[in-house]
């Protein structure tokens, strides 16, 4: 064979290689300007769409200064003691607010970083949420005494808040409330929500979130829903959601070492959404441990209702409202609930 046939048949074989490699590169490169078309697309998309909505929802409170930062406070209602609502965003208080304004005055907020507040660099610890919310009633000038009322981890938010500001608390409700010791006890991991959370703030970016939002929807009056959804589509909530969790070791922490209430009256409002075994069992401890926490305390199971679903569904709001008047009562008149 000559040398000119030998260079042939190399060649013969090395360019369907060559070939092979150039369509895979081409593929690749495709792929590639392809996700990066559909990236700027749902940022594009993204950015447009949470323009219109906060066009299209004004909040319906009052904003004020805290520390710099707008937050959003809404009140109804007169008389004392002031019930405030922790629930995470005014929005979902949207039942009890009317309900209780119709007996005393009652405020709901939007944490910093949530609804209509502005989101803030500081921890996003309980202490450092504790005095947002002081900051806040100050600057709407609020005066004590108040009844607060945490559900989730507002619950546990209101706790660290009486201890660092005990002469203004009068009573407390909490509902469905976080246990400092729930995620230890129940086996569940805080990492895996951490990076969930980082998942779910790098997805909103590019809009995933705002589709995942449209597939929810809530029992609330169409305003709250409407305004709850638009927030849950926005970058600003996955970021908030991603930055509590990040100080949420700390955040236990405080709880642990917020103490007990004393003689506080004190209503524990539970949705035992397990099921029947272990876990039940476990959360159900964990709410009498709440409800221990007061020499003069009421503990109530709502059957039928979810963590969400108590404030979200009017007929387990109204319950709720029930038992939030039940401690104004004790409050102004000094009678305890368990006489």
């Amino acid at each position: 064979m000559t040398i000119s046939a030998v260079q042939r048949q190399s060649q013969a074989q090395i360019l369907p290689q060559r070939g092979c490699r150039f369509i895979v590169g081409r593929l690749l490169k495709g792929f590639a300007l392809g996700l990066a078309a559909l990236i700027v697309l749902g940022v594009g998309y993204q950015a447009i769409a949470t323009e219109l909505d906060r066009r299209a929802y004004t909040p319906p409170g009052q904003l004020y200064k805290v520390n710099g930062h707008q937050m959003h406070l809404y009140c109804l209602g007169e008389g004392s003691p002031t019930v405030i609502l922790d629930t995470g965003e005014a929005a979902l208080a949207a039942w009890v607010l009317p309900s209780v304004a119709q007996t005393t005055r009652v405020c709901a907020f939007d944490r910093a970083g949530y609804g209509w507040s502005e989101t803030r660099s500081e921890a996003r610890d309980a202490l450092h949420r504790a005095a947002e919310l002081h900051g806040l009633l100050e600057a709407a000038e609020i005066e004590a005494p108040y009844v607060l009322v945490g559900h989730s981890l507002g619950g546990l938010f209101s706790r660290v808040y009486r201890s660092q500001y005990l002469d203004e608390v009068a009573g407390m409700v909490l509902v469905d409330a976080t246990h400092p010791d729930t995620f230890e006890r129940q086996g569940e991991s805080i990492s895996t929500m951490q990076v969930i959370a980082s998942i779910s703030s790098v997805a909103a970016r590019v809009g995933l979130m705002r589709l995942f939002s449209a597939t929810q929807s809530f029992s609330l009056p169409e305003w709250a829903n409407a305004a709850l959804l638009a927030d849950m589509a926005s970058n600003q909530y996955w970021d908030s959601q991603r930055a509590d969790l990040a100080a949420f070791e700390s955040t236990l922490a405080q709880g642990r070492a917020a103490g007990d209430l004393g003689d506080l009256p004190l209503a524990v409002l539970v949705a035992l959404t397990y099921p029947e075994g272990p876990p039940r069992e476990i959360e159900r401890a964990l709410q009498y441990e709440l409800a221990a926490l007061s020499s003069d305390s009421m503990y109530q199971e709502i059957d039928g209702a979810g963590h969400n679903t108590l404030l979200s569904d009017p007929q387990y709001a109204a319950q709720i409202s029930k038992a939030i008047l039940t401690v104004v009562q004790s409050v102004r008149t000094g009678n305890p609930l368990t006489r």
